[in-house]
C-alpha cells in the first residue's frame, strides 16, 4: 500500500523539544529551517509562519487579525484582552515570524478567506500578494446505491 500522503511526498517528522510554549516554538522553527537547509524539497509547505518556506497556508488568520478578533469577543473588556495578547511571548514570536514569512518574495501566502486575505494586507506589506485557496473540495454526485 503507498503513502497516505502521495508517492513522491516526502515526510519528515520533527522531534518535541525545548523548555516552555515559546522554547518548544523557537526549537521547532529552528529544526524545520535546518531540515529546509539540509534537505532538497521541491516545496515546503506550512501551516504556521516559519520562515524559509516556499507556501504559508493560514489556516485560522493572521496573528494580529487573531488578537483582533479574540478582543471583540471579550466585549468592554477588549482593550484588557489585547494588552494581554500583546504581551504573550509566544504570539509576539508568532507575529515577527509571520511577518518574515510575509516579506519573503520566494514565499506564497495563502489564506483559506477573503477576510484573512484583507488581515494580511491591512496589518503587513506582504512582498508578494496573497491568493485565496478556499477550504474545500467539489465531490461528485453518486447514487444512493454507489454510496452504500
Amino acid at each position: 500500500m503507498g503513502s497516505p500522503v502521495g508517492e513522491s511526498v516526502k515526510v519528515q517528522c520533527l522531534g518535541r523539544r525545548g523548555l516552555g510554549r515559546l522554547g518548544r516554538l523557537r526549537r521547532f522553527v529552528g529544526d524545520v529551517q535546518k531540515a529546509i537547509r539540509t534537505g532538497k524539497f521541491d516545496i515546503v509547505h506550512t501551516t504556521l509562519p516559519i520562515p524559509g518556506a516556499n507556501i504559508y497556508q493560514l489556516r485560522s488568520g493572521s496573528i494580529p487579525g487573531q488578537i483582533a478578533a479574540a478582543a471583540r469577543r471579550w466585549g468592554i473588556f477588549a482593550p484588557i484582552k489585547k494588552a494581554v495578547s500583546q504581551v504573550n511571548a509566544v504570539r509576539r514570536q508568532m507575529g515577527r515570524y509571520e511577518s518574515k514569512v510575509l516579506s519573503d518574495t520566494g514565499a506564497l501566502s495563502l489564506p483559506v478567506s477573503q477576510m484573512v486575505c484583507d488581515e494580511l494586507t491591512q496589518f503587513y506589506k506582504p512582498a508578494r500578494r496573497p491568493k485565496v485557496v478556499f477550504n474545500a473540495v467539489d465531490i461528485p454526485e453518486v447514487s444512493d446505491t454507489q454510496r452504500q
